[in-house]
């Protein structure tokens, strides 16, 4: 069934049903989607793909709709049997993610997972490492999240919001 927002936007469309390589495209949507009652926004995007430019697009994000969106952070999902393989080529994106969720750990033995966390806590100290497999994690989107601080794509810093504040 198609999502009723497609109808009314290609921008929007272009975001629910397609790849975005335009930043500008992708920028359009989000704050056409601001108009919305929404409660969540979750952008996926490739593995591979390097992070740091979203810090721009969150900043013109906040100019144009003034402040609608709170980034709640990155989180990375990994495979123990590819990510030790793999790190070098996305090391930036456990870098910048707040959370890590290693999948699929019932594939890897314990030293492998020793391996793998001690990797993450050489490349970010700060996030939250999750273990688990079929990919299920409860609450990982709920209120206890916390606004993150996009100064600097970097930062890991946690800032902390009132339970009485919305989050939409």
């Amino acid at each position: 069934k198609a999502h009723p927002c497609a109808a009314c936007c290609p921008a929007v469309r272009l975001v629910l049903y397609g790849s975005v390589y335009v930043p500008h495209a992708f920028l359009e949507a989000l704050v056409l989607l601001a108009k919305r009652s929404l409660d969540v926004v979750i952008v996926e995007t490739s593995g591979m793909a390097n992070p740091f430019p979203l810090r721009n697009i969150l900043c013109d994000l906040k100019r144009l709709t003034g402040g609608h969106y709170v980034y709640q952070g990155m989180i990375a999902l990994i495979d123990p049997e590819s990510f030790l393989d793999l790190v070098e080529d996305i090391n930036a994106v456990v870098i910048a993610s707040q959370r890590i969720i290693i999948n699929k750990i019932e594939l890897a033995d314990g030293e492998t997972l020793s391996r793998i966390r001690k990797k993450i806590r050489q490349l970010n100290p700060h996030a939250g490492i999750i273990e688990t497999s079929y990919a299920c994690v409860e609450g990982i989107l709920d209120s206890s999240m916390h606004e993150v601080s996009t100064s600097s794509p970097l930062e890991s810093k946690f800032v902390k919001r009132s339970a009485k504040e919305s989050y939409t």
